[in-house]
């Protein structure tokens, strides 16, 4: 997904915009790879896991699935604004590495 965001979404927002210059790279994807059973997130932290109780959302994950949180308010913050624009945008991506769920986190 990481690279996904990377190339091909990076490319559709350049594509966007054609008379805006493009952006090239996005190499400083912010994301987190988590399979605790209980754990809070929140973003503009240096991290996105949080200790329990101390995040803004408090997530439950019995099974230990192994989850990526990709900051995907932080991977758009890096892209020029003019490129940006009327991007709808949440604070976070994330799915399990079994590919069953995949989840955006405003």
């Amino acid at each position: 997904m990481v690279s996904l965001l990377n190339t091909k979404y990076v490319a559709y927002i350049n594509a966007r915009r054609p008379h805006v210059s493009p952006c090239i790279d996005v190499s400083n994807i912010k994301f987190e790879i988590i399979d605790d059973d209980y754990f809070d997130i929140q973003d503009l932290k240096p991290t996105i896991k949080q200790p329990l109780g101390a995040g803004s959302a408090t997530y439950k994950n019995p099974t230990n699935k192994i989850i990526v949180f990709i900051d995907y308010e932080n991977f758009l913050k890096q892209i020029p604004e003019d490129l940006t624009k009327e991007l709808k945008r949440c604070d976070f991506i994330a799915y399990d590495l079994g590919g069953k769920s995949f989840f955006l986190f405003e």
